[in-house]
C-alpha cells in the first residue's frame, strides 16, 4: 500500500471512528441521565421550552470524548508542534470549564450554572497560560502580528488582550447561540469547513486528521440533536467548540475570515449586547428576546425553520470566508 492510499484510509478511518463513539457515547449519556432522573432545566421564561425540561445536556461531552479517542489512536505515528498542542489544550480545558458549568445546573438543579464573572476569569487565564507559558502566537509572539490577507497588522501591546477576546469571545457566541435544537451544532460544522480546506491545502496531516474527528463526533452528536432534540450540547461542547474555531483560524493564520464564517454567532451575540445597552438607557427591548434566535421564537416563526434559515446564512458566509482566504 502507497502512502497516499494510507493517508486516505487514515482520513476516513478517523473520521468514522469519532462519529461512531460520538453516536455510542451520546446514547450511554441519554440512558444514564434517564436511569438516575437527571436533567436540563429550561429557563422559565421561555414557556415554549418547557416541554424540553428533561432532556439530558452533555451532549459536549459525547464530542469531547470522540474527538480525543480517535484524534490520539490515528495520530500517535506524528510528531507533534507545540502550536498545535495548544488547540488541543483549548479544546480540552474549555470542555472542562464548559463541563463544571453543566454539571452546577445540574446539582443545583437550576438554569444557571456558575457565575458568569467566574467563567470568563478562567477562561481568560486559560488563554494567559497558552500565550505566556506554552508560548502561543499568530505569526512571532515577539512581533506581534497578524496577518490580513496578504498583508500583516502589528498589535503591539494590543496583541494578548486581542488573542484573548477572540478566543474567548468565540467561545461564548457559540455558547449563546446553543439555544435551538440542532442549531449551534449545525453552525459550527458549518463554519469549521473551511478550515477544513485550508487544511488540506496546506496539507497538515495533523490538523487534517483532528477536523474530521471533530467533525464526525460532531454529526454523532446531530444525530440525537436534530428537532426534537433527544440531547443537548451544554457549555461543555459549545464553549470548546467555539475556542477551537478561534485557535485553529489563528493556527492557520486565517484570523481575518473567522469574523465571515462565524458571522452568525457574531449576530448572535450583538443581539444580546444591544438588546442590554438599549434597555439600561431606555428601558425599552429592540429585540422580542435575545439571543436573535429567540426574537423569531417570539413572532412565531417554527423553531425548525429558525434553524434552517439560519443554516442557509450560515453556509452563505462560510463560502464567502473560504473564498476570502484564498485571496
Amino acid at each position: 500500500m502507497d502512502e497516499k492510499t494510507s493517508l486516505i484510509i487514515k482520513f476516513i478511518s478517523s473520521f468514522l471512528l469519532s462519529f461512531i463513539v460520538s453516536i455510542v457515547t451520546n446514547k450511554i449519556i441519554i440512558k444514564i441521565f434517564k436511569k438516575y432522573k437527571l436533567k436540563q432545566v429550561e429557563r422559565e421564561y421561555l414557556s415554549t421550552h418547557q416541554i424540553k425540561e428533561g432532556t439530558p445536556s452533555l451532549g459536549g461531552l459525547a464530542v469531547l470524548l470522540s474527538t480525543l479517542i480517535s484524534f490520539f489512536i490515528f495520530s500517535t505515528s506524528l510528531e507533534y508542534k507545540r502550536k498545535f498542542i495548544v488547540i488541543i489544550f483549548g479544546f480540552i480545558f474549555f470542555s472542562l470549564v464548559g463541563l463544571y458549568d453543566d454539571l452546577s445546573k445540574i446539582i443545583k438543579k437550576k438554569s444557571d450554572g456558575i457565575s458568569g464573572k467566574k467563567r470568563l476569569f478562567l477562561e481568560t487565564l486559560i488563554v494567559l497560560y497558552m500565550l505566556v507559558i506554552l508560548k502561543f502566537h499568530v505569526v512571532d509572539f515577539f512581533d506581534t502580528k497578524i496577518k490580513i490577507f496578504s498583508s500583516s497588522l502589528y498589535l503591539g501591546p494590543i496583541f494578548i488582550p486581542f488573542i484573548i477576546f477572540l478566543i474567548v469571545g468565540s467561545a461564548n457566541s457559540v455558547n449563546l447561540s446553543d439555544g435551538l435544537d440542532g442549531l449551534s451544532s449545525g453552525l459550527i460544522l458549518i463554519a469549521l469547513l473551511p478550515f477544513l480546506f485550508f487544511a488540506f491545502h496546506s496539507f497538515d496531516i495533523l490538523l487534517i486528521i483532528f477536523l474530521l474527528c471533530l467533525i464526525g463526533s460532531i454529526l454523532g452528536f446531530m444525530m440525537f440533536n436534530l428537532h426534537p432534540a433527544k440531547i443537548f450540547m451544554g457549555d461543555t461542547g459549545s464553549l470548546s467548540l467555539g475556542a477551537s474555531l478561534a485557535l485553529i483560524s489563528i493556527y492557520l493564520d486565517k484570523v481575518y475570515i473567522l469574523p465571515i464564517c462565524a458571522f452568525i454567532f457574531i449576530i448572535e451575540t450583538l443581539s444580546v449586547i444591544i438588546q442590554v445597552l438599549y434597555y439600561k438607557k431606555t428601558h425599552k427591548r429592540v429585540f422580542l428576546m435575545t439571543p436573535l434566535h429567540h426574537h423569531f421564537e417570539k413572532k412565531g416563526i417554527k423553531e425548525y425553520r429558525i434553524v434552517s434559515y439560519f443554516w442557509l446564512f450560515g453556509i452563505i458566509f462560510s463560502l464567502i470566508s473560504l473564498i476570502g482566504g484564498l485571496l
